[in-house]
């Protein structure tokens, strides 16, 4: 089924494996695309719940909106195709990425930082984009407690071309980014963390061990937020303590891996 926003679902039987379709998909630059294999009892109850969760959310907000928030979040509720995913008390793989700042970022660089966050995200994800006043909020917020948020896009722009450094720079400038926007323009860091979707967090605490990962909160929708999962992890951090809660689901649109060329 595809929807106006572009995006597709697709259900499949256990032992469905990947098809041409799948190819064409891809580099028609498809947003996500959902499959449900055998063992998706669990998943589909989790689908349903979120699903329940977005009507509420459709009388504060636009209706095309909705729909590619929607479709796209439950993509990541089912599960989006990467790399096997960091675990906590993992050492973060160390990178070095450009920023759009003109500097180039490593965890060395960041040595000072009594925490750093990680945000695998994007310019065109609708769900990024609801989520961006927030991380731009949580860097601003948590600097001066020796926090450094970093955000991190990984797409292809030749899939998304939204989503190109020069595209990045254009969104940094308009939204005056309190913190490093970086490119992984081999997706290497992204295959590394493990990350699926935009957005997607991962914090290392100040041994740069993996401390928490998954989502940032609860809500698309800001004024629906009822469970701060990422500041509530910091705030544990900075106590000297481990967060109750170290992961949860992420939510966002799947990364657009780079095709075999």
């Amino acid at each position: 089924m595809r929807s106006q926003s572009g995006c597709s679902i697709r259900m499949s039987s256990p032992s469905r494996t990947p098809t041409s379709a799948d190819s064409r998909l891809s580099r028609a630059g498809i947003p996500c695309t959902i499959a449900a294999g055998a063992k998706s009892s669990v998943r589909q109850v989790m689908v349903g719940l979120r699903l329940l969760a977005l009507i509420r959310e459709v009388r504060t907000m636009g209706r095309t909106k909705l729909l590619l928030v929607a479709v796209c979040s439950v993509a990541a509720a089912i599960g989006c195709a990467g790399a096997a995913a960091l675990e906590i008390g993992q050492k973060g793989p160390d990178f070095t990425l450009a920023g759009t700042d003109g500097k180039v970022y490593s965890l060395a660089t960041l040595k000072d930082a009594q925490a750093v966050v990680l945000v695998f995200t994007c310019n065109h994800c609708p769900v990024a984009q609801a989520y961006e006043d927030r991380v731009i909020e949580l860097a601003k917020s948590y600097k001066e407690k020796g926090v450094s948020v970093v955000a991190i896009s990984p797409n292809d722009p030749e899939i998304v071309p939204q989503d190109s450094f020069e595209n990045m720079l254009k969104r940094a400038e308009a939204k005056e980014y309190p913190h490093p926007y970086l490119y992984d323009a081999d997706q290497s860091v992204a295959k590394a963390y493990g990350a699926t979707c935009t957005p997607h967090v991962f914090v290392l605490d100040q041994e740069r061990k993996l401390a928490y990962t998954g989502a940032i909160d609860d809500s698309d929708n800001a004024r629906r937020v009822r469970e701060h999962w990422l500041k509530e992890a910091l705030d544990a951090l900075l106590a000297g303590k481990t967060p109750d809660r170290a992961v949860t689901k992420q939510r966002g649109c799947s990364i657009k891996w780079t095709r075999k060329r």
